[in-house]
């Protein structure tokens, strides 16, 4: 999702916090990479049964944060829709080591 919209942002990295305090924190430390913090409750994952249970919470978890910071970063939420849409669409495979 390149382009003069993002601004010069190549990549986001989304962070995966237990930390309250961390939720919603952004940070651009490296040029061309905006990191985004989202809280996830670890516990809960951690007791679903299924991988596509797993992958649901996290894909959930990520889109409410993509929705979050793209409208304060002041892009299109379209091609983030997008992406969504097509990670759920195949299935995209959720791998979690502990």
């Amino acid at each position: 999702m390149r382009g003069p919209s993002f601004e010069g942002i190549h990549s986001i990295n989304l962070c995966l916090t237990s930390l309250a305090a961390e939720n919603g924190r952004t940070e651009k430390l490296v040029v061309g990479y905006l990191d985004y913090y989202v809280l996830v409750d670890f516990h809960l994952l951690a007791r679903l049964d299924t991988d596509h249970e797993r992958q649901q919470y996290l894909l959930t978890s990520i889109q409410e944060a993509v929705r979050q910071f793209v409208p304060r970063e002041g892009w299109e939420m379209a091609r983030f829709d997008q992406a969504y849409h097509a990670c759920i669409a195949i299935e995209l495979p959720v791998e979690i080591r502990y």
